[in-house]
Parts: structure tokens; sequence; C-alpha cells
């Protein structure tokens, strides 16, 4: 009898699978180009600047941060939280800073901004009618390649973080990755303790690709990468949030917005240590008992190491214990990631 798979279920064969080509990107090392990637960071580290700067750079295919757009094209901002402000920030960010994206001339038409009563949460086809309602004028220069969340409080009313309702909330922004075949980003919150992660109950991290955290109140601040499908965690770069005259007001006042700035490496000091919390004192303590001759342990080695050291929590929460204790590390110079692939002290 002829079998025929359901709508949406694909059969490969063995033979089929590669590895060459395995992961693409929208932007390399940060956003994939197939999966949903969330972004988040404490009130006031700039994760919004940050965002808007994501937007403009996938939009002309400039570089952010060092990291290259592989995939540029159309822009949906989905601004759940604060629409003027966004509106405001992508303005200035297009106007005055001609650098950061090649002197690229934008028309006005590389990024749609979506606002009003959006609950994703509720009524994610809402949202899926507005966008199938002006598809074609959206793709009238070419195609979506990111569709950015922001926030994930704002665009999911009614959502209780700290259940399976996250799980959910994913679910609900792949409606958008499969409609537009695009790459999703979505924008959070860290909770009372930022070293906990991103607020909210576990099933939030565990169905995303990619987890990435902004953190620091004041420049430089740090874009870490905290988790990665198949890839190679730990990969962070620096910014700064800088301030700028933007002209005077009606009354003669002076306005002023910010853009993002790549940070220098050797703008962080190397000599202070930031106080580590409970994870990242065992996995330093796991380096230094470690570490050879060379002052080097191979990242195999080292996970190893630490699935040990971690062994009191239960094996599905082992790996993010070990990917918070390396992050801390990185994040507050005490280790860093060599070109050997090696762990090495600062």
């Amino acid at each position: 009898m002829n079998r025929i798979l359901p709508e949406g279920i694909k059969h490969v064969f063995l033979e089929d699978c590669g590895y060459d080509n395995a992961y693409e990107w929208v932007i390399k090392g940060l956003i994939p180009k197939n999966g949903i990637t969330l972004l988040y960071g404490a009130s006031g580290c700039g994760k919004t600047f940050a965002t808007t700067h994501i937007a403009l750079c996938v939009a002309s295919g400039s570089d952010f941060l060092r990291h290259k757009v592989q995939r540029s094209g159309k822009v949906i901002y989905i601004a759940a939280e604060s629409p003027e402000s966004f509106k405001r920030r992508v303005a200035i960010m297009r106007d005055f800073d001609k650098i950061a994206y090649r002197d690229y001339k934008f028309t006005g038409k590389e990024i749609s901004i979506y606002e009003g009563n959006i609950d994703l949460f509720g009524y994610p086809d809402a949202v899926l009618f507005a966008i199938r309602a002006y598809h074609d004028r959206i793709l009238d220069d070419g195609e979506v390649v990111l569709v950015i969340i922001d926030t994930l409080s704002a665009a999911y009313a009614g959502i209780d973080e700290n259940s399976v309702d996250m799980a959910i909330a994913v679910k609900h922004a792949k409606l958008i990755q499969d409609e537009l075949k695009c790459a999703v980003l979505i924008v959070h919150h860290t909770g009372k303790d930022e070293d906990r992660g991103a607020r909210g109950h576990s099933s939030l991290r565990g169905n995303v690709e990619q987890v990435i955290q902004i953190k620091g109140l004041h420049n430089p601040r740090q874009l870490i990468v905290d988790k990665i499908k198949d890839e190679q965690l730990g990969d962070q770069c620096q910014f700064d949030l800088i301030s700028i005259n933007i002209g005077v007001d009606e009354e003669g006042e002076p306005m002023s917005g910010c853009l993002i700035q790549e940070a220098a490496f050797d703008a962080i000091s190397r000599t202070a240590k930031e106080k580590l919390t409970d994870v990242g004192t065992i996995a330093l303590k796991v380096f230094n008992e470690s570490r050879g001759a060379s002052d080097a342990i191979s990242k195999d080695n080292y996970l190893k190491l630490l699935d040990t050291a971690y062994s009191h929590h239960i094996p599905k929460h082992r790996s993010t214990y070990i990917n918070r204790g390396i992050t801390q590390l990185i994040s507050r110079n005490y280790i860093e990631l060599n070109s050997k692939g090696e762990y090495v002290s600062v």
C-alpha cells in the first residue's frame, strides 16, 4: 500500500547527509539563517540599540561588530515595546552612522515596522495576516531575511514566563519563520539574578537555536554567545554606546541620540578581575588545576572535566551550568579561547 507523508515531513537518506554546509548564517556566528535566536540582557545594557544596529547591518549588508553579514535583505521589526522610541532610534542610526553601513543610502523600505495591538501568544495568526497583507510590497526589492520581535514580554500578551508557555512563544515565532523562510530574533530581559540567564522558564532556552547575552551597563559592553547548537561556544565582542548631538529642538535645546561603536579589544582591563559567582568559581578552579605547562587546556578536555565538576547537577541541566561557567570566565577576563582550540588564561 502506498503511503504519503504528511505535509511538512521530509524523507532524507543517510547518503544525502553532509557537514560541509551544515550551518548557514544571516550574521556569521551570531544569527543562523534557519533558526530562532534569543538576545537578552538587563535593562540599560544597550540591547535595543544593538538590535537596531543589527537590523540596519542586515538591511545594508554591512558587518556587525566584525561579524560578517552573509545574507542581507529586508528586515521586519515587530516593535511591540516603545515603537516610537524605536523609530527615532533607527532614524538616528540611519542618518548619522555612515561608516557603519558602508555609506549605504537607505531608501526607507529596507526595514518594515509593525506596531499596535500585537499578541503573538494569543493571536499569532493576526500578526501573520498583517505580514501577508503587505507581503508583496515588502518583497518588491528583495526577500525578508530577518524578523525581530522586541520584546518577548510586550509581544506575547498574557504569557506566563515561568511556565512552558515559553515553548509556545518559540513555536509561534517559528510560524513567522516558516511563513517568510527567514531568521527570527527575539529580544528578552534577564531576571533579578543576571547570572541565571534569560528571564523565565528553561523551555525558552531549550527551544531556540542560538542565545546571545549583552552584558554591562557601562562601556565597553559585551556581546557573548551563550548557546549555539552544534557550534563553538564562547564567542564574544565588545561595543560602546556613544552619545551624539543630532541638532536642536524648537526651543533651541540640544537633542542627542546614540550610536553603536566597536570597542577596542585592549580597552578592557586585563588586570582587574570582576568577582565570580559560584558557577564561575568552580570553572576557574578546574581550569587552574588542569592547565598544562603551556598554561592551556584543550576545549574537549576542559568540557569533560567540567562535566565531572558539575556532577551534583542533574544531567539534563549540567551542560547549562558548564556553558555558564565558561561564559562567565571569558566575559570577566579570566580565560579566552585561542586559535588552537585551547582555553588559556588572560
